[in-house]
């Protein structure tokens, strides 16, 4: 009986220390810092390390983090890109990913080789099936709202031509200006060569075989 009293008290001890650790993982403050263009000062968005569930901070990695692997894109169909640093300041731990919220067909991701140690310790590695190196389609499209937010503004070229990458340039406006002003150039050209003919056949009409006194001589013939 003292056996069983004693390994009851050892079982409560240990979930209580469990238990403990958890809480204190649980409290233990976390951050994602996002810098960019268009950002006077970086965004940051605050959580903790082991309360996903309402977690601004949690919120946000579920919308960036861990979406579906991608060929490497195009430059000019990447848009803007923003700097995402999730810190750990307890344990030191970083993880950087660069985000293209803007991107032609969706957002998208790139996340740098080597960070799979610090994802385990923030907890990432237990939050998504897998942390992925390299290119990665967000795993949901309302993260470039979520980020319009937070205050990440839309690229102006994006308004004007309606396109989602922000770097694309508006070029159908630019073909009816050019052809008017081929035609300006051409008509203008014509005028100059028909004013200069004019004014050469008007200098050859002056100057004939009939003038000078030869010419006045035949018109006007004097009496012999």
């Amino acid at each position: 009986m003292k056996r069983f009293g004693a390994a009851v008290c050892l079982l409560s001890a240990t979930l209580m220390l469990a238990s403990g650790a958890a809480w204190a993982k649980g409290d233990e403050r976390v951050f994602v810092r996002i810098r960019g263009p268009g950002l006077a000062q970086p965004i940051v968005v605050k959580g903790n390390m082991g309360a996903p569930l309402g977690d601004p901070f949690w919120a946000l990695a579920h919308l960036v983090v861990s979406g579906p692997g991608v060929s490497t894109p195009l430059p000019g169909s990447l848009g803007p890109r923003y700097i995402f640093n999730y810190v750990d300041p307890c344990c030191g731990n970083r993880i950087t990913q660069y985000v293209y919220p803007f991107a032609v067909g969706g957002p998208l991701v790139y996340t740098p080789k080597g960070q799979r140690s610090a994802a385990f310790q923030m907890n990432f590695m237990d939050e998504f099936p897998v942390f992925l190196a390299g290119w990665s389609q967000a795993p949901s499209s309302t993260l470039t709202g979520r980020l319009e937010g937070y205050g990440i503004p839309r690229p102006v070229a994006s308004r004007s031509t309606g396109s989602s990458d922000g770097r694309e340039t508006p070029v159908l406006w630019l073909l009816p200006a050019l052809l008017v002003l081929g035609l300006a150039v051409g008509m203008t050209f014509t005028g100059r060569r028909r004013r200069s003919s004019a004014r050469q056949a008007t200098q050859d009409g002056l100057v004939s075989p009939l003038d000078g006194d030869i010419g006045r001589a035949i018109r006007s013939p004097r009496g012999a």
